[in-house]
């Protein structure tokens, strides 16, 4: 996927997440990510969790970015 093409083409495809550091993550971040997926039922339950645990690791790694592609 280039992402260049997409952000040109298509700017609505693109979500943003932003957590600010000092209040960390909350559930409705995750919620966020899960409706931009389109996710129904418990898949919504186990995208909060994941979010959860990708930003668990965004901050143990000390990482700058985090991005993740929707394939299908």
């Amino acid at each position: 996927m280039d992402i260049e093409k997409v952000a040109h083409d298509t700017p609505d495809k693109i979500v943003t997440l932003s957590i600010d550091p000092a209040s960390g993550y909350s559930g409705f971040h995750g919620r966020k990510v899960a409706a931009a997926l389109e996710l129904t039922g418990g898949q919504i339950d186990q995208c909060v969790t994941l979010v959860g645990q990708l930003y668990a690791a965004f901050i143990d790694k000390d990482m700058a970015l985090l991005e993740i592609t929707r394939w299908w």
